[in-house]
């Protein structure tokens, strides 16, 4: 088992922490022998390789598609230096060949540099065990030796499968792109099974500390703020996941083209004028429908500038965030002796309401809620249905509050609603109180 080392560096503040992406073991394998992990390492003053006590470790496995941490990106329509430190033409080649994919959907442009230019961003090597790369705009930071490194790029003339999976993997790591199965959207997508993947690491010969730090550790969002938020098992950001690793049986395989969430990602956070001739159908308008952005919102944002659409969608992914970790299971109606009241049944993930809620609230309630919120916040949507109750479908109007406590989450300012928020769903004896919403 080839284990990764860093070649020392020249000093530098121990505070400065560079994260990088390292594929511990040789090769990327699909095989159940032949894993291909990672794992985001800081560099300490004397260029040994440490795990960075600010940002967690990254390991290159599981589930999910990539996501980002903002401070990685690179700023839209930006020049990326590169150039080879080593390596044959043929190995250059087929990095080249593969790397400008990229470009068919980000609106970056990927430049060589003369070899060994030191002031490439991303200076390529050949020699050395495992793959690895430095995340994003991270790579400024490391001003001499290599900032990417493949060890798996053969010098034959054709390029295989595990070669072009490869590339594409690391220069996703160069344009910022993280591992999902850390970040917050994997919790609810996975529920680790401890034993299974502490066994399977033990047998490869990593110990219990390693494996919990970089396989079962999540992120937190106060970490690793992320703007992509689905489960994608065909990224190319991806590497396998055992069925038997969770719950769920949820499993993946080494990926070698770009999914469609990849490309939408791409587009989205670094959107082109116009669309790559290579990929003609990949619109911004397109990218955010992939992505799963309703019509509504779509539409919202059709008039914006391509620029402030990065930070557009990472607003609306947190909200989805918010609004997912607050789910109301179903708002039920009841009518007795002309009264109607609507049983609101509210499962929550967050630490400020309880796990699970039921009760029962009359339309006018609804009323003084709203009127409690519009008080002190703009914008908050309006009830649905008009009139007394019996002028509305009962099913509409159930179907149309439900749609409007959900979307409570989601409003800009969630934070300061969210105290109002908990009593109604949660307070037996809700009254209104004229106050202003903490």
């Amino acid at each position: 088992m080839n284990r990764t080392t860093l070649s020392p560096s020249p000093t530098r503040p121990k505070s400065q922490q560079i994260p990088i992406c390292i594929a511990l073991l040789s090769g990327r394998s699909s095989t159940n022998n032949s894993p291909h992990n990672s794992i985001a390492f800081s560099q300490s003053s004397d260029g040994s390789a440490t795990l960075s006590p600010e940002r967690p470790p990254l390991y290159r496995s599981a589930t999910g598609s990539a996501y980002a941490h903002p401070s990685y990106l690179w700023d839209n329509g930006r020049e990326i230096f590169y150039c080879f430190l080593d390596g044959t033409d043929r190995q250059k080649y087929k990095v080249e060949s593969v790397m400008h994919e990229w470009m068919w959907y980000a609106n970056i442009i990927f430049v060589r540099k003369p070899d060994e230019d030191e002031s490439a961003a991303f200076r390529i090597t050949f020699e050395g065990d495992g793959s690895w790369c430095f995340i994003g705009k991270t790579a400024l930071n490391q001003k001499t030796g290599p900032t990417m490194q493949f060890d798996q790029i053969s010098d034959e003339e054709k390029t295989v499968d595990s070669e072009r999976g490869t590339i594409l993997h690391e220069f996703g790591h160069a344009l910022g792109l993280l591992h999902e199965h850390q970040g917050p959207g994997a919790a609810r997508a996975l529920d680790w099974n401890e034993d299974e993947v502490l066994e399977w690491y033990r047998n490869r010969g990593y110990d219990d500390r390693f494996i919990r730090n970089n396989v079962l550790f999540m992120f937190s969002k106060r970490t690793q703020p992320s703007n992509y938020n689905a489960f994608d098992p065909r990224s190319i950001m991806v590497y396998r996941i055992n069925p038997e690793f969770n719950s769920a049986g949820l499993a993946a395989d080494l990926n070698c083209n770009l999914s469609d969430m990849d490309k939408a990602y791409m587009v989205i956070n670094y959107p082109r004028p116009d669309p790559h001739p290579q990929a003609s159908r990949w619109t911004l308008h397109h990218a955010l429908k992939v992505a799963g952005v309703p019509k509504r919102i779509i539409r919202e944002w059709k008039d914006l500038p391509p620029s402030s659409i990065r930070d557009k969608f990472s607003a609306y992914q947190e909200a989805e965030r918010e609004a997912s970790r607050l789910n109301i299971k179903c708002v039920e109606t009841h009518i007795s002796q002309k009264a109607c009241f609507y049983k609101i049944i509210c499962n929550a993930n967050l630490s400020e309401f309880k796990r699970r809620s039921q009760v029962r609230r009359q339309y006018s309630q609804f009323e003084d809620f709203r009127a409690a919120l519009a008080d002190n916040v703009k914008d908050i949507p309006t009830l649905p249905g008009t009139g007394p109750f019996w002028t509305t479908w009962p099913c509409y109007r159930r179907k149309k509050l439900r749609e409007w406590l959900c979307s409570l989450p989601k409003h800009p300012e969630f934070e300061r609603i969210k105290s109002e928020l908990r009593r109604f769903l949660q307070d037996e004896f809700y009254e209104i109180i004229r106050r202003d919403v903490e």
